[in-house]
C-alpha cells in the first residue's frame, strides 16, 4: 500500500496550475493503476469515452485508485448529468469532459 504524501489535495494543485504527471487508463485490467499510484503519479484519468468501462468497471476502477491512494479523474462517456453525478457520486477526483466544442 502506497504511503500518505503531504501533497495538497488535486483540486489545489491544479488551481495552482502545478506541473503533474498522469496517464490515461483505457483498460479494466486494474493493475495499471497500482502501478501508477506505486510510482508516484499525481493522477490517472480513467478514460470512459474511448475505454471499455461500464458502470460496474468504472466503479471498481475508482476504489482501485483509492486503494492505491491516486486521485483518479474520469473522462465521462458523454456529458449528461447522470453520468457526470454517479463518477463523482463514486469517488472520481473531477471529470474530463468529452468532445466539447465552442459555440459561438
Amino acid at each position: 500500500m502506497p504511503e500518505p504524501t503531504s501533497k495538497p489535495g488535486l483540486r489545489k494543485r491544479v488551481t495552482r496550475r502545478e506541473l503533474m504527471r498522469g496517464s490515461f487508463v483505457k483498460s479494466t485490467d486494474l493493475s495499471s493503476i497500482e502501478i501508477f499510484g506505486a510510482a508516484g503519479l499525481d493522477f490517472v484519468v480513467i478514460d470512459q469515452e474511448h475505454g471499455v468501462f461500464d458502470k460496474a468497471t468504472l466503479n471498481v476502477a475508482l476504489l482501485a485508485a483509492r486503494a492505491a491512494a491516486i486521485p483518479a479523474v474520469v473522462r465521462v462517456s458523454h456529458l449528461a448529468p447522470e453520468v457526470i453525478l454517479s463518477a463523482l457520486d463514486n469517488g472520481a477526483a473531477g471529470i474530463l469532459a468529452p468532445s466539447c466544442r465552442h459555440r459561438g
